[in-house]
């Protein structure tokens, strides 16, 4: 498999919990393991567990049509090394639950040779900017307000709208 998209009806936002056991198990033994071919991974707007892509470090592209809830979860076994998936494409779409911070904690050690970002949530962005910004070659910004560009745009001195 290269290639996991996971999506539920446009209008209907579910959580992880609410898809059959079977099938959860099923993935999350798959990803538990690693697959060594998976490339890019698609969530819908899906809660998925992020954490169970931390053994697939073959992934090279993550879209999220919603930044997931994620627990206080950072390491489950501290001391055991975990080797996490070094992204090269990120696309975030919306920020849930006010959860940016626990998703930038997370994708902060996963986005250290990013080369492509497009996000909608500003405070996500701003967070996942900073650790990946040597090594961006595009960068796609949603805007929906005016209040967020001029937040955005404050924390850049040389910055050129298009």
């Amino acid at each position: 498999m290269e290639c996991l998209i996971l999506s539920t009806d446009l209008c209907f936002y579910s959580t992880w919990q609410e898809l059959p056991h079977s099938f959860r198990t099923a993935m999350e033994d798959c990803l538990r393991v690693g697959l060594p071919t998976l490339q890019e991974v698609q969530i819908g707007r899906l809660d998925f567990p992020l954490s169970l892509l931390d053994k697939n470090a073959n992934i090279n592209l993550l879209s999220l049509s919603v930044t997931p809830q994620i627990p206080e979860y950072l390491d489950k076994y501290p001391g055991t090394t975990t080797t996490y998936p070094q992204l090269k494409s990120l696309s975030v779409q919306r920020n849930k639950y006010g959860s940016y911070r626990p998703f930038s904690d997370w994708a902060s050690q996963r986005i250290g040779n990013l080369r492509s970002l497009e996000f909608n949530c500003v405070e996500t962005g701003l967070d996942l900017l900073k650790g990946c910004s040597d090594t961006l070659e595009y960068l796609h910004i949603h805007f929906w307000s005016l209040r967020s560009t001029c937040e955005f745009s404050s924390c850049f001195r040389n910055l050129v709208w298009f």
